[in-house]
């Protein structure tokens, strides 16, 4: 099936988590390289002669919030567009967790869903 969607698409179709290890990978890779610089010449090395040596030190921080985003979730799993009209009651801010949903069907995001297009019967 994924041969045949890469066909229909014209590209690489995997499973998110691929996609996610690949990332992973790809950051241990610039830690295991940052690391070995430094130990054989130093913090100031490192940070010269290693590409992404600056954003390194991030790494963690960055994938606790890609892990945490509910945002790249509804985008990568839900398949949702970014929503780019402010809920008028939440402006635009997450406003935590409610037992009542938001009247204006933000989820509390603070960002209105974008409408999907209504399905049409194809005439015979």
């Amino acid at each position: 099936m994924l041969q045949e969607l890469e066909v229909h698409f014209g590209e690489r179709v995997a499973p998110v988590s691929y996609y996610c290890a690949a990332f992973e990978a790809w950051m241990k890779v610039l830690e295991d390289k940052y690391r070995q610089v430094k130990k054989e010449k130093g913090e100031k090395a490192a940070i010269r002669d290693v590409w992404g040596a600056r954003i390194i030190p991030h790494f963690e921080d960055i994938k606790l919030h890609i892990y945490k985003s509910d945002l790249l979730a509804r985008l990568v799993y839900g398949g949702e567009k970014l929503r780019t009209k402010p809920c008028p009651e939440h402006k635009g801010k997450w406003s935590g967790l409610h037992l009542e949903p938001c009247p204006h069907e933000c989820g509390y995001t603070g960002w209105l869903p974008e409408l999907k297009e209504a399905k049409t019967e194809k005439e015979p």
